[in-house]
């Protein structure tokens, strides 16, 4: 089964988890201060699924993660 995250859910997510907008271009340039995450700004658009486990590799987040996350939500 496939997750459904926005991009705007995953910037939320991402600064629940320490990260903070660093700059925004075409994409939100997120970072926690040793790590760097660019996130799609098409806030209202799914998130491919190679998008979501780039985002969460680059972040060093597990999906189980964000899945428990958005079952807050």
């Amino acid at each position: 089964m496939g997750l459904s995250v926005k991009a705007k859910d995953m910037v939320k997510f991402l600064k629940e988890n320490g990260f903070w907008i660093k700059r925004t271009t075409s994409h939100h340039i997120l970072t926690n201060g040793v790590r760097t995450v660019p996130v799609s700004r098409h806030d209202n658009e799914d998130l491919k699924l190679g998008t979501l486990n780039g985002i969460l590799t680059s972040a060093n987040l597990k999906r189980a993660d964000l899945e428990q996350w958005m079952g807050r939500c």
